[in-house]
């Protein structure tokens, strides 16, 4: 009787929806680089392993990222000018998250420096 529950179980679980692959959540950092302060450095936070597109909505052009060292982490050069729009997005396997979208300005620890400079 109790590996008959158990099998019911199982089986149960395997037919249960998992959940999507949420959004990342807005970069963490974004610094224009030393070299060109048209390439901004866009890091953050995503799933270990992921592969992160970040794309900038003004220029139609993005960058890809994948964390091969699943650390949860993600850093990207991207071609951008201050309070242009842009979205970041994640892969793992088969699954595509949705979009965060977010506004190119320096920022570190996940809050602008200048909080007012793009609105």
């Amino acid at each position: 009787m109790m590996l008959a529950g158990l099998a019911a179980s199982c089986v149960a679980a395997c037919l249960s929806p998992t959940l999507p692959l949420p959004p990342p959540a807005e970069p963490d950092s974004m610094q224009p680089s030393d070299e060109d302060p048209e390439v901004w450095v866009v890091s953050g936070p995503c799933y270990p392993g992921a592969l992160v597109t970040v794309f900038n909505e003004e220029t139609g052009k993005g960058a890809v990222a994948e964390d091969t060292d699943r650390t949860g982490r993600y850093a990207v050069e991207i071609r951008a000018t201050r309070c242009d729009l842009a979205w970041v997005s994640q892969v793992v396997g088969d699954e595509a998250s949705g979009r965060t979208s977010f506004v190119i300005q320096e920022a570190s620890g996940a809050s602008a420096e200048d909080a007012g400079a793009c609105k």
